[in-house]
């Protein structure tokens, strides 16, 4: 049993968190919709989709915790730092690899639509592993992908985790739109998983927040039991 410190999360961190992921998720569908490229979503064309999630989601940590009004973490030597920072991204590579190798093995194109693919399992760890690595650090991951089914800890993890699971699941009830015979350009290949995915991230951090908001707090004790 591996003992965490994750106390620089609180309530009110997560709160905020899953709020500004309410906001900008819709903002950025109302405007892909708009300028008419909501269903090119996966193509060069919105690779730019893939930058502003990835801007979001660290401007999101560095207001939570970097900024002198936020929780911040215990300071560590800079070598730690720049190690961590390269972990998390072989972390986030790494993901991107193994749902590319998921979306496969369940049913997307293996001879064609290759880029589509990639960006749509970049995407997928964009949404639910870059939150863990910013806020949790890149040794949680292995630990919540090993727990998907069955999980029994913090508030903290089990907020992230409901984020990956549901996420993951949105992308999976997407894909039913694909094989149906009505030939419409949202059922083309990624578009239905792509969009089922952020559906899925949005509806889970609705969810929390409105649990982390409105739900009577646990005790408060200094260190979370993984």
């Amino acid at each position: 049993m591996n003992i965490m410190e994750t106390s620089f999360v609180s309530r009110k961190t997560l709160a905020f968190n899953n709020a500004v992921t309410c906001i900008y998720l819709p903002l950025l569908v109302t405007f892909l919709n708009y300028t008419g490229d909501l269903y090119n979503v996966g193509k060069p064309e919105t690779a730019y989709v893939g930058c502003v999630l990835i801007l979001a989601e660290v401007l999101k940590y560095i207001k939570c915790c970097l900024l002198p009004n936020g929780n911040t973490k215990k300071s560590e030597p800079k070598k730690y730092k720049i190690y961590g920072f390269f972990k998390g991204i072989l972390t986030i590579a790494s993901m991107t690899i193994v749902f590319y190798i998921a979306a496969v093995l369940f049913g997307a194109p293996f001879f064609s639509k290759h880029y589509q693919t990639f960006i749509f399992a970049f995407v997928l760890s964009i949404l639910t592993i870059l939150p863990c690595c910013l806020f949790l650090g890149p040794d949680s991951v292995p630990i919540l992908i090993a727990s998907l089914t069955f999980f029994e800890g913090s508030e903290i993890y089990e907020n992230f985790l409901f984020n990956i699971r549901l996420t993951i699941f949105g992308a999976w009830l997407g894909a039913v739109l694909i094989p149906l015979d009505w030939d419409k350009p949202y059922q083309v290949w990624p578009v239905p998983c792509y969009l089922g995915a952020i559906a899925g991230c949005l509806v889970s951090n609705f969810i929390s927040f409105i649990s982390l908001s409105f739900c009577m707090p646990p005790k408060k004790t200094g260190k979370y039991y993984l």
